[in-house]
Protein backbone atom coordinates (compact mmCIF):
# COMPACT_ATOMS: atom_id res chain seq x y z
CA UNK A 1 0.00 0.00 0.00
CA UNK A 2 2.96 2.40 0.62
CA UNK A 3 4.16 1.39 -3.20
CA UNK A 4 1.18 2.74 -4.30
CA UNK A 5 0.46 6.09 -2.51
CA UNK A 6 4.18 6.82 -3.31
CA UNK A 7 3.55 6.36 -6.68
CA UNK A 8 0.58 8.43 -6.71
CA UNK A 9 1.64 11.50 -4.68
CA UNK A 10 4.94 11.20 -7.36
CA UNK A 11 2.14 11.19 -10.23
CA UNK A 12 0.55 14.24 -8.61
CA UNK A 13 3.79 16.00 -7.69
CA UNK A 14 5.08 15.91 -11.84
CA UNK A 15 1.08 17.25 -12.49
CA UNK A 16 1.60 19.88 -10.66
CA UNK A 17 5.05 20.83 -11.38
CA UNK A 18 4.36 20.33 -15.29
CA UNK A 19 1.31 22.58 -14.62
CA UNK A 20 2.56 25.35 -12.79
CA UNK A 21 5.11 25.21 -16.31
CA UNK A 22 2.19 25.70 -18.18
CA UNK A 23 0.77 28.78 -16.56
CA UNK A 24 4.05 30.32 -16.71
CA UNK A 25 4.55 29.29 -20.64
CA UNK A 26 0.55 31.00 -21.42
CA UNK A 27 1.80 33.92 -18.74
CA UNK A 28 5.08 34.50 -21.16
CA UNK A 29 2.86 34.02 -24.48
CA UNK A 30 -0.29 36.11 -23.61
CA UNK A 31 2.31 39.06 -22.47
CA UNK A 32 4.40 38.99 -25.55
CA UNK A 33 1.04 39.15 -27.67
CA UNK A 34 0.73 35.54 -28.83
CA UNK A 35 -2.80 34.56 -27.31
CA UNK A 36 -3.03 31.96 -29.96
CA UNK A 37 -0.20 29.67 -28.82
CA UNK A 38 -1.57 30.94 -24.91
CA UNK A 39 -5.12 29.81 -25.27
CA UNK A 40 -4.39 26.27 -25.18
CA UNK A 41 -2.46 25.82 -22.79
CA UNK A 42 -4.81 28.29 -20.61
CA UNK A 43 -7.64 25.56 -21.62
CA UNK A 44 -5.20 22.86 -20.30
CA UNK A 45 -4.82 24.51 -17.02
CA UNK A 46 -8.80 25.00 -16.77
CA UNK A 47 -9.09 21.97 -17.59
CA UNK A 48 -7.11 20.46 -14.20
CA UNK A 49 -9.25 22.19 -11.92
CA UNK A 50 -10.42 19.04 -9.96
CA UNK A 51 -7.03 17.98 -9.69
CA UNK A 52 -5.42 21.54 -9.06
CA UNK A 53 -8.01 23.84 -7.85
CA UNK A 54 -5.66 26.13 -6.22
CA UNK A 55 -3.60 26.48 -9.88
CA UNK A 56 -7.23 26.99 -11.83
CA UNK A 57 -7.05 30.34 -9.12
CA UNK A 58 -3.38 31.05 -10.02
CA UNK A 59 -4.89 31.20 -13.75
CA UNK A 60 -7.65 33.16 -12.53
CA UNK A 61 -5.76 35.92 -10.87
CA UNK A 62 -3.33 35.90 -14.64
CA UNK A 63 -6.47 36.49 -16.31
CA UNK A 64 -7.65 39.21 -14.79
CA UNK A 65 -3.98 41.20 -15.30
CA UNK A 66 -4.48 39.82 -19.20
CA UNK A 67 -5.54 43.07 -22.12
CA UNK A 68 -8.95 42.52 -22.47
CA UNK A 69 -8.66 41.31 -26.29
CA UNK A 70 -6.48 38.58 -25.03
CA UNK A 71 -9.07 38.03 -22.69
CA UNK A 72 -12.00 37.96 -24.89
CA UNK A 73 -10.33 35.84 -27.27
CA UNK A 74 -9.21 32.87 -24.42
CA UNK A 75 -12.78 33.47 -23.16
CA UNK A 76 -14.66 32.56 -26.09
CA UNK A 77 -12.68 29.77 -26.93
CA UNK A 78 -13.05 28.17 -23.37
CA UNK A 79 -16.26 25.95 -22.84
CA UNK A 80 -19.01 27.92 -20.68
CA UNK A 81 -18.69 25.99 -17.93
CA UNK A 82 -15.36 26.33 -17.59
CA UNK A 83 -15.48 29.69 -18.43
CA UNK A 84 -17.79 30.57 -15.19
CA UNK A 85 -15.42 28.77 -12.94
CA UNK A 86 -13.13 31.02 -13.84
CA UNK A 87 -15.57 34.38 -13.37
CA UNK A 88 -16.08 32.66 -9.92
CA UNK A 89 -13.05 33.19 -8.87
CA UNK A 90 -11.78 36.05 -10.59
CA UNK A 91 -12.39 39.62 -7.97
CA UNK A 92 -15.67 41.26 -8.94
CA UNK A 93 -14.46 43.89 -10.72
CA UNK A 94 -12.66 41.43 -13.27
CA UNK A 95 -15.14 39.45 -13.53
CA UNK A 96 -17.76 42.94 -14.25
CA UNK A 97 -15.36 43.79 -16.96
CA UNK A 98 -14.74 40.77 -18.73
CA UNK A 99 -18.81 39.88 -18.88
CA UNK A 100 -19.37 43.35 -20.40
CA UNK A 101 -16.81 42.82 -22.64
CA UNK A 102 -17.67 39.68 -23.76
CA UNK A 103 -21.59 40.23 -24.33
CA UNK A 104 -20.87 43.70 -26.29
CA UNK A 105 -18.21 41.24 -27.93
CA UNK A 106 -19.77 40.15 -31.87
CA UNK A 107 -19.89 36.75 -31.88
CA UNK A 108 -19.45 34.68 -35.16
CA UNK A 109 -22.14 32.50 -34.96
CA UNK A 110 -21.96 31.50 -38.70
CA UNK A 111 -24.90 31.61 -41.57
CA UNK A 112 -28.09 31.64 -40.27
CA UNK A 113 -28.83 29.56 -43.19
CA UNK A 114 -26.34 26.66 -41.65
CA UNK A 115 -28.87 26.53 -38.45
CA UNK A 116 -31.04 23.55 -38.02
CA UNK A 117 -33.90 23.54 -39.72
CA UNK A 118 -37.39 22.84 -37.92
CA UNK A 119 -39.36 20.37 -39.60
CA UNK A 120 -43.10 19.76 -38.81
CA UNK A 121 -46.52 20.99 -39.56
CA UNK A 122 -47.67 24.79 -38.07
CA UNK A 123 -49.64 24.44 -34.81
CA UNK A 124 -53.32 25.49 -34.94
CA UNK A 125 -54.03 28.71 -32.73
Amino acid sequence: MDQVEKLVNEEMKRRENELEQNLKAAKEKAKSGDSAGAIPIYKNVVEQKCLFPKKAKDAAKIFERLDLNVLIEVSSQLNTRRMSDILAQMSPEAAQRLTVALAAHPKDNGDPADLPKIEGRPVAN
